[in-house]
């Protein structure tokens, strides 16, 4: 008995020494949450095949904004152009997530004009890569997490600052904007989720693998 005892005290000392294994949820989890996570992501940039990918992604997000897109007005518009930008937030993290969002709106708006450029628009690109890209970002892909990422966004980006925004542009009171783009939004929301949540899957079998190869 005492030995036994002294086995378990024993293997449990060497695995808190050990600390834990590489590769787990556990350790993916405390890496995103820590400091690390943004400088982590700026250095996505580092690799050749990285930079790439967000040029193939900028190139689907485009196609896709043309394509998969469905105006419902002057101030709504529903579709699946932030696919694209979503696997970038989830593979590279937030600070390359709001560097191809801003870029990819301002691209975007160069080669279809609608009306005078607002940098507004631009920033909430920039904000909703933020918030995907820490929720994300080396984190083991969760459905609950991916649904508050995507209720933040809707929340704060598109019902919060867009309406602003669109206030700000066309002088429609803010509150004549709201209760349309509460409820497009609200729609969205699990539709939206589901989506991202087949695709991301699919992102983390087959993409993320590849592109992780030889960063260890």
């Amino acid at each position: 008995m005492k030995e036994k005892f002294q086995f378990h005290s024993e293997k449990a000392y060497s695995e808190k020494a050990e600390g834990p294994k590489s590769g787990t949820a556990a350790e993916q989890d405390a890496a995103a949450a820590s400091g690390g996570c943004w400088l982590s992501s700026i250095r996505e940039f580092r690799r050749l095949r990285n930079v790439i990918f967000c040029g193939m992604m900028g190139a689907l997000s485009i196609i896709l904004s043309y394509v998969g897109t469905i105006r419902l007005g002057p101030t709504m518009r529903i579709g699946v152009g932030e696919i694209p930008n979503v696997m970038v937030d989830y593979l590279f993290g937030p600070a390359a997530g709001m560097i191809f969002g801003g870029v990819m709106d301002i691209v975007k708006y160069m080669l279809n004009p609608d009306g005078a450029f607002f940098p507004g628009f631009t920033l909430s690109a920039m904000a909703g890569a933020l918030i995907f890209g820490f929720f994300l970002y080396r984190r083991k892909l969760n459905f609950w997490r991916l649904l508050a990422a995507e209720a933040l966004v809707k929340a704060f980006v598109n019902v919060g600052l867009n309406t602003i925004w669109l206030n700000m542009l066309y002088g429609k009171g803010f509150l004549a904007l709201l209760p349309p783009r509460i409820i497009s939004n609200l729609i969205q929301l699990p539709l939206d989720t589901i989506l991202l949540w087949f695709v991301l899957q699919a992102v983390s079998r087959t993409i993320q693998p590849e592109l992780r190869k030889g960063q260890n």
